[in-house]
């Protein structure tokens, strides 16, 4: 059941729900009651164990209907939107009926005047279009999302935009984690370059909420390079259906140096393919390993450099090791471990790895919400396990009684994945 009502869509200049201004090209979709936002988020911490960052916002708009147009000098027609709602931490489009044409261009840009730099996404082409039509844009900082289209006159057909929805972030949008983490391009990452390639962000919309979580492009057993992707079966319980078709996963979303404040190389896939999960929910939590695999739609470009991490499902523990994860939706980071793992049940005899992470040069890294379904790696470089619970913290008491960087964590082992109850086929 949705938690958060839904208020409906106005545009600027017209006091009535759902009418247009036919002059203006600012469409203000009224924002949530914060208070029940809050406390949905704080029941999802307490009772999933997932990091709640926002709300789909229910709208049905067509953006050529809304858009301003203008032919530019060079021929190509330009059609801008600016959607705003207040008080937003961040904002994203949903569209239910997404089809561009070759030669088309979609953008997305933060407000100019909101930032010292515009941040922007695109540009979005036709090798996003799906049979299904659904796509969503990745998350713009700021309480307005400018959506741009241009399409050159040789262009074939018709773009469609059709929007259901509009994310509302209200935390995690630009940097979401402790001050004790530590960046994958500090020196404790150095040996583990190959394995950040393979670690994602996750961004699922389920039952009206966004969520952040991580995971990992994950080998197989015939060595194909399929577009396997292992999280934690808690972070997406709840998706069903359309939703599949909205997982965005991030690519490569880190600092391009340690303790930096610029990552401009990330990109990311809209969409996945459900294939099988430990199907372990309970009312309070799990009750076996918690993974997800799925399968990612799209072709993920070469140039992404994207790299298929080994596992181990030999059940035998890594002595050292680290865990590359996104705490908080936030750049990449790495823990270290430098004790052996050590069998734990959660639910199901020995499904899980308990792990206590070490401090290092950098800092005392640990795992944050937005961490869940990040692999940990033996020393071997091999993921022995996904992330499912916890209770370390950058300092005491920093999640919750009972947390701080010395409390351990929790991850389901990849050989109860592979031999448990609903085994990996």
């Amino acid at each position: 059941m949705k938690i958060i009502q839904y208020l409906g869509v106005f545009f600027v200049g017209v006091s009535c729900l759902l009418s247009v201004n036919l002059f203006a090209q600012n469409v203000n979709i009224a924002a949530p009651n914060l208070n029940e936002v809050f406390e949905r988020i704080d029941k999802e911490g307490q009772l999933n164990g997932r990091d709640m960052v926002g709300v789909i916002l229910e709208a049905d708009m067509d953006f050529f209907d809304l858009a301003s147009s203008e032919v530019l000098p060079n021929g190509v027609t330009e059609w801008v939107l600016n959607i705003e709602s207040s008080n937003a931490s961040g904002l994203c489009v949903y569209f239910n009926d997404f089809h561009i044409p070759v030669g088309g261009r979609l953008f997305f840009e933060s407000h100019e005047n909101s930032f010292n730099t515009i941040y922007q996404e695109g540009p979005i082409s036709a090798s996003e279009n799906n049979d299904h039509g659904r796509w969503a844009s990745g998350d713009i900082p700021g309480e307005v999302i400018k959506v741009i289209y241009r399409q050159p006159s040789s262009s074939v057909g018709s773009a469609r935009l059709g929007i259901m929805g509009v994310g509302y972030f209200v935390t995690g949008v630009s940097r979401g984690s402790d001050d004790c983490e530590v960046d994958i391009m500090c020196p404790e990452g150095d040996s583990w370059q190959c394995e950040r390639d393979a670690v994602v962000r996750l961004r699922i919309s389920q039952d009206g909420g966004i969520f952040y979580c991580s995971g990992a492009m994950v080998n197989n057993t015939n060595l194909d390079c399929r577009q396997l992707l292992l999280s934690a079966f808690h972070c997406a319980d709840a998706v069903s259906g359309d939703e599949w078709a909205y997982f965005k996963v991030r690519y490569n979303y880190e600092y391009t140096e340690c303790g930096g404040t610029v990552s401009i190389n990330s990109h990311s896939r809209t969409g996945v393919i459900p294939l099988t999960n430990s199907d372990d929910a309970t009312n309070q939590g799990f009750n076996g390993s918690d993974f997800l695999l799925v399968e990612v739609e799209d072709p993920i470009p070469p140039e992404w450099n994207p790299f298929y991490a080994g596992f181990d499902a030999s059940g035998e523990a890594g002595h050292s090791g680290v865990s590359i994860h996104h705490p908080g939706g936030d750049r990449k980071k790495i823990s270290n471990y430098s004790s052996a793992l050590t069998s734990y049940s959660i639910g199901g005899a020995g499904s899980h790895w308990r792990v206590f992470w070490t401090a290092t040069e950098t800092s005392h890294g640990v795992t944050e919400g937005g961490s869940s379904g990040s692999p940990i790696f033996s020393e071997n470089h091999q993921i022995v396990g996904t992330l499912s619970s916890g209770l370390s913290a950058c300092v005491n008491g920093g999640a919750g009684n009972g947390t701080g960087p010395t409390q351990p964590d929790y991850y389901g082992k990849m050989s109860y994945h592979w031999d448990g109850p609903n085994p990996i086929p």
